[in-house]
C-alpha cells in the first residue's frame, strides 16, 4: 500500500516541478533512444551479414593462386581441378568445382557497354557448393558437361534485362553468337541490386567460347578458384591436409619452400564477421550508455536538489514516525519513477528514429546496408536500464535523505 503512496508522491512531486522534470526527462530520453538507434543499428548490420553469410558454407574449402617470395606463382587449371577430383569417395571430399569469371562475353539482348553480367564457368559439382535458389529448372547436370551441350542457368534479374530488350522467347539465349538451352532460372540473389547471372559448363571454354578472359597454361585452362567441399566439419582439417599435399606434390615443392597457392575456409570468414559484429555492438552500445549515464546524473542532481527544498517535509515525516527505510523507499520510488517515465519517452523516440533513418536509407532493400532494428529484447533491455539507472543514481540522494537528523531538518528554514 505504502509503494502506490509513493508512486503518487512521486507524480505529484513531478507535477509540481514540471520544467525541471522536463528537463530530466529529456535527458533519459536522450539516454535511453541513444542505447536503442546504436544497438538496433548494429542490429541492423548484423542481420545483414547473416543474410550475406547465410550462402557460406562451414564445410567448403576455396583454392586459389597464391604468391610466395620463393615460389614463382602458378596458376590453377583443370589439371589441378582433376586431380583433386581423383580424391572424391576415396577421402574426405565429396566435391570439387572449378569457377572462372567472364565479363566480355557477347550476349544478345544485353548492351555490352552495360559491363554488368557475369558469365561463371564451373562444373555441375557447383551446385553442392554454393546456395542456389530456382525459380525455375534446374542446374545442368554432368552428362550434359560431358557431351558439351550449349545449356546456360540464369538469374532472375538476366531475364528482366532479356525483356526489356525486346527478346520474348526466353528458352534460349544467344552467347557468342551460339544458342544455349536455358535450363534453369535462380533467384536474384541480393534482391534488385544484385548482379545479373549466367552459368555455363567450364568445358565449354577450351574450344567453343571465345574472350580475352579465358588463358590456358601448357594446354590446360585456368580457372580462378577451385571450391572443394569435405564431408563434414569434423573432416575440414583432413581435407585441408589432402588438399595441400595433393597441390604441393604437383608442383614439385620442396619443404623449405612455401605454398604457390592458397587455402582457406568459408566458416573461417563465418566465425571471424560474427566476431566482428559481436564487438561492433559493444562499441556502439557502449556509445549510447554513455549517454545514459549523463541522463542519470541528471536524475541525482534533480533529487539532491528535491530534497534540499523537502528537508523540512523529511524532518516532519520522521518526527510522526516513518523510519529510514520510508525515507529510502520513497526517494528511491520517486527515482525510478521519473527513469521509466524516460525509458516509455526514449522507447518511443527510438522508434520514430528508426522509422527516419529505415525510411531514407530504403530499411530492408538498402544499398548501403544501413537499418535500425528494434526487437523486444532491446526494448525489455532498455526497461530494466532504466530501472537500474533510478535505482543506482537514486541511491545515494535516498541514503542522504534517510540519514537526515529530524531536529536539524525541522529547523532548516
Amino acid at each position: 500500500m505504502k509503494f502506490g503512496l509513493y508512486f503518487m508522491m512521486a507524480l505529484d512531486n513531478m507535477n509540481q516541478h514540471k520544467l525541471r522534470t522536463l528537463l530530466t526527462l529529456l535527458g533519459l530520453v536522450v539516454g535511453i533512444s541513444s542505447v536503442l538507434v546504436m544497438t538496433g543499428i548494429a542490429r541492423g548490420f548484423a542481420l545483414g551479414a547473416e543474410e550475406q553469410l547465410a550462402s557460406l558454407l562451414p564445410n567448403k574449402i576455396s583454392v586459389s593462386q597464391g604468391y610466395s617470395p620463393d615460389v614463382p606463382p602458378t596458376p590453377l587449371t583443370l589439371r589441378e581441378v582433376a586431380l583433386l577430383a581423383k580424391m572424391i569417395g576415396h577421402g574426405p571430399i565429396i566435391a570439387v568445382a572449378p569457377t572462372t569469371q567472364l565479363w566480355d562475353l557477347s550476349i544478345k539482348g544485353i548492351d555490352p557497354e552495360f559491363g554488368g553480367v557475369r558469365v561463371t564457368a564451373t562444373t555441375a559439382d557447383y551446385l553442392e557448393t554454393v546456395h542456389l535458389d530456382f525459380s525455375q529448372g534446374r542446374f545442368f547436370t554432368a552428362a550434359e558437361e560431358r557431351d558439351r551441350q550449349l545449356v546456360a542457368v540464369i538469374s532472375q534479374n538476366t531475364i528482366e534485362m532479356l525483356q526489356q530488350s525486346g527478346q520474348r522467347d526466353l528458352s534460349t539465349l544467344q552467347i557468342d553468337n551460339k544458342p544455349f538451352r536455358v535450363v534453369g532460372v535462380i533467384d536474384s540473389a541480393d534482391g534488385p541490386f544484385s548482379m545479373p547471372e549466367i552459368y555455363i559448363p567450364i568445358g565449354l571454354l577450351e574450344r567453343d567460347l571465345t574472350s580475352q578472359s579465358i588463358n590456358s597454361e601448357n594446354g590446360s585452362l585456368i580457372v580462378e578458384q577451385i571450391a572443394v567441399m569435405a564431408q563434414d566439419v569434423d573432416h575440414l582439417e583432413e581435407a585441408k591436409r589432402a588438399i595441400e599435399r595433393t597441390l604441393r606434390l604437383r608442383y614439385g615443392l620442396t619443404a623449405e619452400q612455401g605454398n604457390s597457392f592458397e587455402i582457406w575456409v568459408e566458416g573461417d570468414i563465418l566465425g571471424f564477421a560474427q566476431d566482428f559484429m559481436r564487438g561492433f555492438t559493444l562499441v556502439l552500445g557502449g556509445i549510447g550508455a554513455i549517454a545514459l549515464v549523463v541522463g542519470g546524473i541528471g536524475i541525482m542532481n534533480i533529487l539532491l536538489a528535491s530534497i534540499s527544498e523537502r528537508t523540512r517535509e523529511i524532518g516532519l515525516r520522521k518526527a510522526i514516525g516513518a523510519n529510514n527505510w520510508d525515507i529510502l523507499i520513497q526517494f528511491l520510488i520517486e527515482a525510478i519513477t521519473i527513469c521509466l517515465a524516460g525509458g516509455m519517452l526514449g522507447v518511443g523516440f527510438s522508434y520514430g528514429v528508426g522509422a527516419i533513418i529505415n525510411f531514407f536509407t530504403g530499411g530492408e532493400e538498402s544499398m548501403i546496408g544501413l537499418r535500425v532494428v528494434i526487437d523486444l529484447r532491446s526494448v525489455v533491455i532498455a526497461a530494466v536500464s532504466s530501472t537500474l539507472c533510478g535505482i543506482i543514481f537514486g541511491l545515494y540522494p535516498a541514503l542522504r535523505a534517510m540519514r537526515l537528523n529530524p531536529i536539524e531538518a525541522l529547523r532548516t528554514t
